[in-house]
């Protein structure tokens, strides 16, 4: 036996309102996909320009820190130089435990190299000038008897791009301590 088909009866592909239906579908699952990739993206750079001006506060200060904790003496300021030693706004002199003189200071506005944090006479930069710059920086030290407490206050700001407005790529940190000094 056989059987006739007719093919006026049987419908073959999809209207024009399914295709518009699913074409409709995938658009939003294109629009939901790529805002989350840039949500994504973004986040991911704020992370890496976070971390990087976090690297260079946190070793900065351990640095400083790790010095200022086994000095053996803050030296006691002197009217004449030379040296002039200094405890407050933006420089900290010690001595260090080899008995060797040291110091920390803030150095702005000192172009091509911008503001850092410098080590020793040579000022030999404690952070990457080429990512970060000091933005304040303030050393303090007790009023009563300067060998007895340093208080160290800077804050750190991201020059990944400087002509960049994307709020992503411009991070600012501030580092704050208090160190009770050993000796006596």
């Amino acid at each position: 036996m056989m059987y006739k088909s007719n093919r006026k009866n049987h419908k073959f592909g999809f209207t024009l309102m399914e295709m518009i239906v699913v074409l409709g579908s995938f658009a939003i699952l294109a629009i939901i996909s790529t805002s989350t990739l840039f949500i994504a993206l973004s986040n991911m750079a704020k992370a890496k320009v976070t971390r990087e001006v976090r690297r260079n506060g946190d070793s900065a200060l351990q640095i400083m820190e790790r010095h200022l904790r086994v000095a053996q003496a803050l030296p006691t300021p002197v009217a004449v130089p030379p040296p002039v030693y200094q405890c407050g706004g933006n420089r900290v002199d010690y001595i260090d435990q080899y008995g060797q003189a040291g110091r920390f200071t803030c150095v702005t506005g000192v172009p091509p190299q911008g503001n850092f944090i410098a080590s020793g006479s040579a000022d030999i930069p404690i952070t990457d000038q080429s990512k970060v710059s000091v933005e304040n920086c303030n050393f303090t030290c007790d009023s009563s008897d300067p060998r007895k407490w340093v208080q160290i206050d800077f804050s750190l700001i991201s020059i990944v791009n400087p002509n960049s407005t994307r709020p992503t790529e411009k991070q600012r940190i501030s580092w704050k301590s208090q160190l009770n000094l050993r000796f006596e």
